[in-house]
């Protein structure tokens, strides 16, 4: 299983959005980001984007269930340590305002909250699929689109009619 050009440039655009944050910061005021934050970042980053953009995906790659909730597998495999570092030589530099916009959404919003917590939040889409090994973008959309977990944002009301995920082919 690989990683997309799109799901690596979202990836180190968390992980140096992260590590810029931090600079200064006293080690009790630092957020550490591990493969299993990466994970739930990159997720709700996609859930915001799709829900901001009736259902257009940040990426194609596909999300498999594990014991921590919907993750891809090419990121747990891509990023590893104890400190993660960016991989993809300035593919995060292609992000468009709109991608940036939600993944820093994100970012501000699961603030303080702890990684487990975040697993928690991720398994929504999992109870809802029929599939034991994967949970498709539609499912994850369709089960955010009515819920108020977080903050959507400017003109995005719960209750907005279902549209048709449009997953993205690989643009990068």
């Amino acid at each position: 299983m690989g990683i997309s050009k799109e799901c690596l440039a979202v990836s180190d655009y968390i992980i140096e959005k992260v590590r810029k944050d931090n600079l200064g910061k006293t080690l009790r005021d630092t957020t550490f980001i591990y493969r299993k934050r990466l994970q739930k970042l990159l997720y709700f980053s996609e859930v915001i984007y799709m829900l901001e953009n009736e259902g257009e995906t940040l990426f194609p790659d596909e999300y498999f269930i594990w014991g921590s909730g919907p993750v891809i597998p090419g990121v747990y495999k891509t990023y590893f340590g104890e400190e993660l570092h960016p991989v993809s030589n300035g593919l995060e530099n292609k992000l468009t305002a709109k991608e940036k916009r939600a993944i820093e959404l994100v970012l501000v919003m699961t603030k303080g909250i702890p990684t487990m917590e975040l697993i928690d939040l991720s398994y929504g889409p999992v109870f809802a699929s029929e599939d034991r090994y994967t949970v498709s973008k539609e499912k994850i959309y369709d089960y955010f689109l009515n819920r108020s977990l977080f903050e959507l944002g400017p003109g995005r009301k719960p209750g907005k009619e279902k549209v048709k995920v449009k997953v993205k082919s690989n643009r990068i």
